[in-house]
């Protein structure tokens, strides 16, 4: 079965906004490591655990 679809996960990739695309900043000092990952977008306001990674 060939698949086209690839998904690579690295530790400190950029995080982007999926509704602007913009870089997205952690919620909380503790997130990721005590809670979740929790993301916040200065630009269009967006707050949330889905973030999309740019790929190189």
């Amino acid at each position: 079965m060939d698949n086209d679809v690839k998904i690579k996960r690295k530790l400190f990739s950029t995080k982007l906004c999926p509704r602007c695309l913009s870089p997205l900043k952690m919620a909380t000092p503790l997130a990721g490591w005590v809670t979740p990952a929790e993301y916040y977008c200065e630009k269009c306001g967006y707050r949330g655990y889905i973030a999309l990674e740019k790929a190189e």
